[in-house]
């Protein structure tokens, strides 16, 4: 009891004590320092973050003017790929300028496609004169991929080319077989002027006529090869009779002379 008491007692006396009015001062100064010191820690902290935000955005401006110098550099130089990628690295540090950066990519992409299609005109035409024709071919179909609105100018080469591989494919094949047929390769030269016929059928009449001459040399080389046979056999024949009569003839005179002596005995 006398404990409880007791601590009543000091309980009131602390409640006193801090109730005088200089006590209250003392702990609402105290208070109004600490929440200074917040807020100038909080200011402290907003002016740190807004400085490093600051020093990024300086950075990434900088970045970006150097992608956009260097694109205008190669612009002018006409290495357009890399202006193309210049731009397009601008356009990743700075979307929010699309606006102004996409058209410039687009009339770009329209340069290097008109240089790829003079490049592969130009291609085509050099390997035309120099009659490299499936190659001149490639070069007018890769043209055509770039610039399909240009099908009525590109189409009439690329069939023209088509007549001289063909031509040129013809007179090959024709060359091949009559040369084959001057060296009395006639089977191989009939199969050449087969080949030739199927590239080009209008000229059946004349290409038939030449395998018709072949199959008639080839018939006259059958019967001579035939008529060769027989008379290697006839002679094969009359040498095993000219042995017949010769060992015949051996037999009789042999008989003839074991005879003659038995007889003059008699």
């Amino acid at each position: 009891m006398i404990k409880k008491t007791i601590s009543i007692v000091l309980v009131l006396v602390f409640i006193c004590d801090v109730c005088q009015p200089q006590n209250i001062k003392d702990v609402i100064e105290k208070q109004k320092q600490e929440e200074i010191q917040k807020k100038q820690a909080a200011e402290k902290q907003r002016q740190q973050e807004e400085q490093q935000r600051q020093a990024a955005e300086r950075q990434k401006q900088n970045i970006y003017l150097d992608a956009i110098a260097s694109a205008e550099k190669n612009y002018n130089l006409k290495q357009y790929e890399q202006a193309k990628r210049d731009y397009q690295r601008a356009l990743e540090i700075r979307p929010e300028n699309a606006a102004s950066l996409n058209p410039k990519i687009a009339e770009i992409d329209r340069l290097i496609i008109d240089k790829q299609y003079q490049d592969a005109i130009s291609s085509a035409e050099t390997n035309f004169t120099f009659k490299s024709y499936s190659q001149a071919k490639e070069n007018y179909r890769a043209a055509l991929k770039l610039k399909p609105e240009n099908a009525a100018i590109i189409n009439p080469k690329i069939d023209e080319i088509d007549i001289l591989i063909k031509d040129e494919k013809y007179n090959e094949t024709i060359a091949s077989a009559e040369n084959k047929y001057n060296r009395k390769q006639y089977e191989q030269a009939k199969q050449d002027y087969k080949s030739a016929l199927a590239i080009k059928p209008e000229n059946s009449s004349t290409i038939n006529s030449k395998i018709q001459q072949i199959d008639r040399l080839q018939r006259e080389e059958e019967i001579k090869r035939a008529e060769e046979r027989q008379k290697a056999k006839n002679k094969e024949t009359a040498k095993q009779v000219f042995v017949v009569i010769g060992v015949v003839a051996v037999l009789v005179l042999v008989g003839i002379f074991y005879k003659s002596p038995e007889e003059g005995t008699n």
